[in-house]
Formats: C-alpha cells, sequence, structure tokens
C-alpha cells in the first residue's frame, strides 16, 4: 500500500501488470491496473479482495476473487 510512483506491463515476467510505490515497492496486480494512476494511493485490506484507489477527486472499490470456477480463470468482480 502507499503512493504510486509508476506503472508498468513487465514483459520479462509472463506480461505482469505491475505497479510502484514511493517507497520502492513492487507490486504485481490480479486487477485495477486500468483504473489506477500515477499518484493515486492503493490500499489492499488484508484477508479480503478489496482493493481501494485513492484518487485527487474520488475513491474507487474494486473487489475480485479467484479462482471462478465458472469462468475457469480469474474473476474481476468490478468497481462498486
Amino acid at each position: 500500500e502507499g503512493k504510486v510512483e509508476r506503472k508498468f506491463i513487465n514483459h520479462k515476467n509472463h506480461n505482469d501488470e505491475t505497479i510502484v510505490f514511493d517507497n520502492g515497492e513492487e507490486t504485481v496486480l490480479i486487477s485495477g491496473y486500468r483504473e489506477i494512476s500515477i499518484g493515486d494511493s492503493v490500499v489492499k485490506t488484508a484477508n479480503s479482495f478489496l482493493l481501494r484507489i485513492y484518487k485527487p477527486s474520488d475513491t474507487l472499490e474494486l473487489t475480485y476473487m479467484l479462482p471462478c470456477k465458472e469462468k475457469g480463470d480469474f474473476f474481476y468482480g468490478g468497481i462498486q
């Protein structure tokens, strides 16, 4: 969790969608990459499927579940 300093697609590691926080920590995302902008603050609630994205003018809450037997792959719960 922290403020997003940069984001990139890691082509050397299976095209993982990755964000880098202002403390240097890198995190691979399962969902939310498109919604996150540089300068946003991101908080993942421990032991949950909730990801909060704090933007200058708004807050987004994303939920996800994995795996999803019905869909056969990762399921993106969407923006609430």
